[in-house]
């Protein structure tokens, strides 16, 4: 008699939960509108997943709908100054587009740290929408910050964060009292370039 035992058929359904799971999305070297000018690492929110579902939908079926605007509005933008400030040659930056979006999602989420929009990054799917899905570590944010300060100013955020409200206002009960929080929003990115511009090294003489 046979000591071997026969093993059970095994409920192919069961494996089928797993079949056709996405692979997680990885940010990508953005094409240049000009031959020769700076790439930039970008990202690929379309491509990113929650489980099983399109982070787009997930996002939609959560009733989160404010990143899906704030990345919209962040698409309009022309972001042709703060590319070139980029030398041609060396590492890929992460693209302007997506910081800014890490950054504006984050004041206006009350973040005003360059550690805690570092973690958003990585933590929060409406940010992940926002700025593609990369993750920035908090000196690659302060260098950004202190890089194109001549552009990021009061009035700009000012600006860009009356847009936002404007245009979030069917879909996010957070936009109430706008002048409250265009005022928070400014104050915040205050705090956030101020730390940005006490962690650069000094420059030697």
């Amino acid at each position: 008699m046979s000591t071997t035992r026969k093993v059970p058929q095994l409920d192919n359904q069961q494996f089928d939960l797993f079949t056709g799971a996405p692979s997680a999305s990885e940010p990508i070297l953005s094409r240049p509108a000009l031959p020769g000018a700076r790439r930039f690492v970008s990202g690929n929110p379309s491509q990113m997943f929650v489980g099983t579902v399109r982070l787009e939908q997930y996002l939609r079926d959560s009733g989160e709908l404010t990143p899906l605007t704030v990345a919209k509005l962040l698409d309009e933008q022309d972001w042709e100054l703060f590319e070139q400030r980029y030398a041609l040659t060396g590492r890929a930056p992460y693209a302007p587009r997506c910081m800014m979006g890490l950054i504006l999602y984050g004041i206006m989420q009350g973040v005003h740290s360059l550690r805690a929009l570092e973690r958003l990054a990585r933590l929060d799917v409406g940010c992940m929408w926002v700025c593609g899905g990369i993750a920035p570590d908090h000196a690659n944010i302060g260098r950004f910050i202190t890089l194109h300060e001549a552009s990021l100013t009061h009035d700009f955020f000012e600006s860009l964060t009356r847009s936002v409200l404007q245009a979030c206002r069917s879909s996010s009960q957070r936009v109430a009292g706008d002048g409250t929080v265009i005022e928070a929003a400014c104050s915040h990115y205050k705090l956030l370039k101020e730390e940005a511009v006490k962690s650069q090294p000094p420059v030697s003489d």
